[in-house]
C-alpha cells in the first residue's frame, strides 16, 4: 500500500521561483501533535527517509492551527524570531492534499530535530538536544527533559546543567554555561507576545548544547496561543508588568540580578520588531495572501463536509468573517492588531521606552469596516510551487525540467487572444485527459489537474477570452477601482456582484461569461 501527498507550497513574498516537482520514496508520515489531536482538524509529522531533502530540511510538521482563528500567530512569531536573528523553526503555508483529496490549508515548520542542529550547528548525530515536558530548568525537574537522540543514554552533561541553575544565585554563576542573552531575549518575546506556552508552562521548549562554546541554548516553539489568543481579558493580560508575568523561579534568578541588561533587551526588542510600524504591514501582506486560501480551507464540498475535518466530534470552527475580524483591532476575537498595539502602548509607557508616537494615541483604535474586511488595497506577490511525496519504492525520484511557473503572478496579463481550445498548452502544458478530473490549483486562466501516470501539470478547464466579451457585459466593478476578471472563480459576493481575485489584486466576475 502507498500513499501519495501532494504539498502545494505557497511562497510568500519570493519571485520568479520557478515550478519544480520532487519526489520521494520513503517517507513516514505520522499524526502529529498531542492536544491538538483533539481538534477537528489534526496535525502531521512528515519524516523523508534515504539521506533525501527538501529544502536543507528532512523533518517537517504540517500544523493546522485550528484552535487560533487568524492562521498567523505561528507564521508572526518565526517571522519576529528570524527578524532578530535568533536560532528558530521557520513557518509557510502549504495546501495538503492526500490520494488526491484536499486536506486543507496547513503551516510547513521545520522541526528540532538531530538533522535540525546539523544543519545549523553543523554537530552531527547531537547527543545534547533536549525537549522539555513538565520540566523547570531545575535538576528537580530533570526527568521531564527527553533526549532527541534515542541511542544517548548517558544524562551527566545535563544535570550538572540543570544542578548549576539550580543552584545559581546570580546570571554570573552560569554565564560560562548558558547563552545568557539569548535566553533574555525569549523570555523578553514570551512576556511582549503574552506566551502562555514555554518558561511560565515548563513545556513547549528545547534546550541544546553548542559544542562550538560549550553553552547551552534555550530553544522554543509552537506559537498558536501566543500573542495574546489565551488572555482572559485585556485588562487583566496586556497590561500585566513582566514582574507580574514571570513565573519560573530560575528565570527570575538570572533576569532580576541582570535587571537593567534585561530591560535594554525588552527595549530593543520593541523598537526593532514588535511595534505596529514593522508588524501591522507584515499582518497586511500575510492576510491579503493568504485570504484565497483560508476561504478554500472553509468551503464545504458537495456532502457538506469541510477540508480536512477529522474528527467531528470537534466543534473548532471559525468563519470568513471571524477570521477577518481575528486579524484586526476585534476585542470579541482577540484581534492581532489590537493585542500588538495595546501591548505595545503599554510597555512604552512602563518602561519608558521611545516609542512612534502615531500609535500612542489614545484615539487611533480602528474598528474593521465591511470594505476593509472584502476588497483590501493591500497586495503581495504569490507563487505556488508545488512537491510530490510518496511513499512508493516502485518509482524513481524525479525532477521535471526546470519552467517557469505557471502560478507566477508576473504572467503577462495582456495574453488573452486563444483560439486553440487547449488554452494549457499557451503554457507548455497539455489539456488533460479524461480520466484526470480533479483541480488541484486554480488561477486566472482556469483549472489545473495533474496527470500522475505521466507526472505533468494538465489544464481542466476552457478559457473563456477576455476579448469576447461583447459591448453589452460592461465592466460593472470598475466604478469601484477594481478591474473585471478574466476567470470565474469567486471568493466574496456582495449586494454588487461576484467578486475574483486575479494579478494580486480584487475584480469583478462579468457572470455572463461564467
Amino acid at each position: 500500500m502507498y500513499i501519495f501527498i501532494l504539498f502545494y507550497f505557497i511562497f510568500f513574498l519570493i519571485k520568479n521561483f520557478y515550478s519544480q516537482t520532487l519526489s520521494f520514496k520513503k517517507i513516514t508520515f505520522s499524526l502529529g501533535g498531542h492536544n491538538s489531536r483533539n481538534y477537528a482538524k489534526p496535525a502531521f509529522n512528515v519524516k523523508i527517509r534515504g539521506n533525501k531533502e527538501l529544502f536543507g530540511r528532512s523533518q517537517f510538521k504540517l500544523r493546522s492551527d485550528i484552535s487560533e482563528p487568524s492562521y498567523m500567530r505561528t507564521k508572526l512569531m518565526s517571522d519576529i524570531h528570524n527578524k532578530l536573528g535568533l536560532p528558530s523553526l521557520s513557518a509557510n503555508y502549504i495546501l495538503l492534499y492526500i490520494n488526491d483529496e484536499f486536506i486543507g490549508l496547513y503551516i510547513l515548520t521545520d522541526v528540532y530535530k538531530e538533522t535540525w542542529i546539523e544543519h545549523v550547528y553543523g554537530e552531527k548525530d547531537t547527543k545534547n538536544l533536549y525537549k522539555c515536558d513538565s520540566c523547570s530548568l531545575t535538576y528537580d525537574g530533570r526527568s521531564g527533559f527527553e533526549n532527541e537522540n534515542k541511542e544517548a543514554t548517558d544524562k551527566k552533561e545535563l544535570y550538572e546543567f540543570l544542578a548549576k541553575l539550580t543552584t545559581a544565585e546570580s546570571w554570573t554563576d552560569v554565564e560560562s554555561i548558558f547563552d545568557i542573552d539569548q535566553f533574555y531575549k525569549e523570555v523578553a518575546i514570551d512576556y511582549l507576545a503574552a506566551s502562555f506556552d514555554h518558561i511560565n508552562s515548563y513545556h513547549n521548549y528545547y534546550i541544546y548544547k553548542n559544542p562550538q562554546n560549550n553553552k547551552w541554548i534555550y530553544l522554543v516553539l509552537d506559537f498558536d496561543f501566543d500573542l495574546g489568543w489565551t488572555l482572559s481579558s485585556y485588562e487583566s493580560d496586556v497590561y500585566k508588568t513582566f514582574d507580574e508575568y514571570l513565573k519560573n523561579e530560575v528565570a527570575y534568578k538570572l533576569i532580576y540580578s541582570n535587571y537593567d541588561h534585561f530591560i535594554e533587551i525588552l527595549k530593543e526588542i520593541v523598537v526593532k520588531v514588535f511595534n505596529p510600524a514593522i508588524l501591522f504591514p507584515r499582518i497586511d501582506e500575510l492576510k491579503s495572501f493568504i485570504r484565497p486560501y483560508v476561504k478554500l480551507d472553509k468551503t464545504p464540498n458537495s456532502d457538506g463536509k469541510y477540508p480536512g475535518r477529522m474528527n467531528i466530534n470537534s466543534r473548532t470552527f471559525y468563519t470568513m468573517e471571524e477570521w477577518e475580524a481575528s486579524t484586526e483591532y476585534d476585542i470579541s476575537q482577540l484581534g492581532l492588531k489590537q493585542f500588538i498595539l495595546l501591548k505595545y502602548k503599554f510597555v512604552c509607557q512602563e518602561y519608558n521606552i521611545e516609542c512612534d508616537p502615531n500609535y500612542l494615541d489614545n484615539n487611533n483604535n480602528i474598528t474593521i469596516t465591511e470594505t476593509e474586511l472584502l476588497y483590501p488595497t493591500e497586495t503581495s506577490t504569490s507563487i505556488v510551487d508545488s512537491t510530490f511525496i510518496e511513499t512508493t519504492t516502485s518509482i524513481e525520484d524525479t525532477v521535471l525540467p526546470t519552467v517557469t511557473s505557471i502560478f507566477d503572478s508576473n504572467i503577462d496579463e495582456t495574453t488573452t487572444s486563444f483560439e486553440n481550445s487547449c488554452w494549457s498548452e499557451i503554457y507548455g502544458y497539455p489539456c488533460c485527459s479524461s480520466k484526470v478530473k480533479n483541480i488541484y490549483a486554480q488561477d486566472e486562466y482556469g483549472d489545473w489537474g495533474y496527470d500522475f501516470t505521466k507526472n505533468e501539470w494538465c489544464g481542466l478547464a476552457k478559457h473563456e477570452d477576455s476579448s469576447k466579451q461583447s459591448e453589452s457585459e460592461e465592466c460593472w466593478s470598475e466604478i469601484y477601482g477594481y478591474p473585471c476578471c478574466k476567470g470565474c472563480r469567486i471568493y466574496e459576493t456582495d449586494s454588487n456582484g461576484s467578486w475574483g481575485y486575479e494579478f494580486n489584486e480584487w475584480c469583478g466576475i462579468i457572470s455572463s461569461r461564467c
